[in-house]
This record gives structure tokens, sequence and C-alpha cells, in this order.
């Protein structure tokens, strides 16, 4: 498998997301960098965004942490759900986890240990950015 291919098939454990202490776009950009050891070129390709904003999340966040967990999860979040920049990293992961996976509020919110507040309004947000492309 070619690097191309390898990177249009990367998924991200939902247990990266669980840390507070950094962003949902630090925790990402993290695991890529660290866990699975990708260039910054490939993490940006990946989640649609500059090189320049991948290797500022980078360095934040190995200042905060110096690991996240990115051990066994029960859900993956293909990284094809952040290319859409309409939405945030969180807003895309709350909506894929409730309207694609079936998930409940307070199922999500335990997910990403989140109060079950923000995922509402995560919701509503990407709810009203998406329109009707979204189910419900």
């Amino acid at each position: 498998m070619s690097n191309k291919e390898r990177l249009r098939v990367v998924f991200v454990p939902c247990s990266v997301f669980r840390n507070r202490s950094v962003s949902t776009l630090e925790a990402v950009t993290f695991y890529l960098k660290t866990k699975l050891k990708l260039r910054y070129t490939d993490i940006a390709r990946l989640l649609n965004r500059n090189d320049r904003t991948i290797w500022t999340s980078y360095n934040r966040a190995r200042q905060k942490i110096r690991e996240l967990d990115g051990k066994e999860s029960r859900v993956y979040f293909p990284t094809k759900l952040f290319l859409n920049r309409r939405l945030s990293i969180l807003e895309a992961i709350t909506a894929y986890l409730h309207y694609d996976l079936g998930f409940s509020n307070s199922e999500v919110a335990r997910m990403l240990n989140r109060d079950q507040s923000t995922i509402f309004t995560s919701l509503s947000r990407a709810r009203q950015k998406m329109g009707g492309e979204l189910n419900g």
C-alpha cells in the first residue's frame, strides 16, 4: 500500500478525545504525529488544515501533555470526517457519534469526557451549519 493510499484510511480512536487539557484539534494532531508518526504535511492533508496550523497545534499539545490515551476504543473516527471545514473537530465527532452511529447525547458526553450541555451545543451548531445534510 502506498503512502497516499495509507493516508486515505487513517482512523483515530475515540479515547484520544477524552483528555480535556488539550483541544480536539491538538488531540488529533498529537495522536497522528506521536502514535502514527505522520509528517506535518500528511496530517495537514488529512485534516484539511494548513501545515503551520498543524505544527502549532502539535507544539501546544506537546507543552501540555506527554501522552494521549490512544488505547483500544470501541469507536474510531475516519479522518475524512475532519475534511469539512464548516464544522469544528468537536462538532464533526459529536455529529458522527450521534447521527451516524446513533449514540445518545449522554453516551456521547461519556465517551468524550464532556458535559452533556457541551454535546447539546456542539450538535446544535453542527445541525445549524449543515442544514439539511444531517439526519435529525
